[in-house]
């Protein structure tokens, strides 16, 4: 997720609730995907601060000196002015009306698949065997 380039609110703002609910038909799903999707996005963030104050660190056990890095400055200040990460989310769904992938229903088709294949081995077991039959009693009459 490019931050630089988000559009996401900064301060609360108010959205149409079935707007949101949309994707998934249930508000509380929905919120829940948010939440976890949010806790997912805020992970990254820290990570990505993290990385970036590491290059300023110093490792020196001196209290005596602080030194002001304005770079470090800038760094923190960017991270501070961004969006909460559930308003980069939210603003995400409203703008691409897509939550996530119901991997429910892909499995549920996935395994339907699957049971299909199975039926049709069967069947075409079944027919071998019967084949099998056909020709072992076409033989015991020939000798007849």
């Amino acid at each position: 997720m490019d931050l630089k380039k988000t559009n996401a609110p900064v301060n609360t703002i108010t959205y149409n609730k079935s707007k949101l609910e949309e994707p998934t038909g249930n508000i509380y799903e929905a919120i829940t995907i948010m939440a976890k999707r949010a806790n997912q996005i805020n992970t990254e963030i820290k990570k990505e601060l993290i990385e970036k104050l590491e290059e300023f660190a110093t490792y020196n056990d001196s209290l005596e000196e602080v030194f002001e890095n304005k770079e470090q400055i800038e760094v923190s200040k960017f991270y501070e002015k961004l969006p909460k990460p559930h308003a980069l989310y939210v603003n995400f769904v409203v703008i691409y009306n897509v939550i996530y992938h119901n991997y429910r229903k892909l499995m549920y088709e996935l395994l339907l698949v699957c049971m299909v294949l199975v039926v049709l081995y069967v069947v075409y077991l079944d027919l071998h065997r019967f084949h099998n039959l056909y020709d072992n009693l076409n033989l015991l009459n020939m000798y007849q």
